[in-house]
């Protein structure tokens, strides 16, 4: 699926009620952005799922949307954002969610953390968590060998400037979720997922003094 450039969120929810938005804050202890993330459109503030569950995802801004959010900043003599992920974490952490509401951000989820769910692959687990009202990844797909990633990754490459959002890449994921378990973790990332980063964008510059 697409590497989304965002900012991470975790949406936890008990007894169907979003009750905490966690931001991964400074990698080691995350902040609570709960009344911000209410404002956010994509984001249900009741699910029909009663027992305690984690949901993944990242915030983006599509890119008309911060074209237009640096637009009016410069018109009013602030500093533009330099890009959508600075601009999709400075939203989130704003401390007047009157501004974060008026930033469009959408947010989607790739992942489950704490939960009881039966089902036994990712791609059937992440299909229940949209039919709860989340919004689907642009693209996404299930596939049986290394041909069938690199084709997509390909694709996916050539498709980058056609995608409302900012990509940096491709995640690819073992899709069992034993497998995962048994893959475990580094300290830091997971053993089981794993980014096809795009190549860099280049661009011509001249320099004239």
């Amino acid at each position: 699926e697409p590497k989304l450039d965002g900012a991470s969120l975790n949406l936890i929810y008990d007894n169907g009620v979003l009750i905490k938005a966690i931001t991964r804050g400074d990698g080691k202890v995350g902040e609570n952005v709960l009344e911000n993330a209410k404002t956010i459109k994509s984001i249900p503030l009741e699910i029909d799922c009663l027992e305690k569950i984690e949901i993944r995802g990242e915030v983006v801004i599509f890119k008309d949307e911060f074209d237009k959010i640096n637009e009016q900043r410069l018109k009013d003599g602030e500093a533009v954002f330099a890009n959508p992920r600075n601009a999709a974490a400075g939203s989130l952490r704003q401390l007047d969610s009157s501004i974060t509401a008026k930033r469009n951000l959408v947010f989607l989820p790739y992942g489950v953390g704490v939960d009881t769910l039966a089902h036994k692959l990712l791609h059937k687990k992440m299909d229940f968590i949209y039919d709860l009202g989340f919004r689907k990844p642009p693209a996404r797909a299930v596939c049986k060998d290394f041909d069938e990633i690199e084709s997509i990754y390909k694709q996916m490459v050539h498709d980058r400037d056609s995608y409302s959002m900012m990509l940096d890449g491709m995640v690819i994921k073992v899709d069992e979720i034993a497998s995962q378990i048994d893959m475990g973790y580094t300290v830091k990332v997971p053993r089981f997922s794993v980014a096809y980063r795009f190549p860099a964008v280049e661009k011509i510059t001249t320099v004239k003094e």
